[in-house]
């Protein structure tokens, strides 16, 4: 039982250890910002792409939220 225990509390130390490198490295580094660029492109809306686009909403989307 005693073993155990000591394992176990040294699994709690590392664990704890690493977590706070972890945070410590992401407050030191901070976490990576990058740029979006814009879509440019255009999407002609004919009526076949908007009956496809009606049947897709229909079958995924409206289950759960519609």
């Amino acid at each position: 039982m005693k073993t155990v225990l000591k394992f176990v509390g040294y699994f709690v130390l590392i664990a704890l250890v690493l977590a706070g490198s972890f945070a410590a490295f992401v407050a030191w580094r901070g976490i990576p910002k990058y740029e979006v660029q814009p879509v440019t492109f255009k999407v002609e809306a004919t009526p076949e792409r908007i009956a496809k686009g009606q049947k897709m909403v229909s079958m995924l989307c409206s289950g759960c939220h519609l």
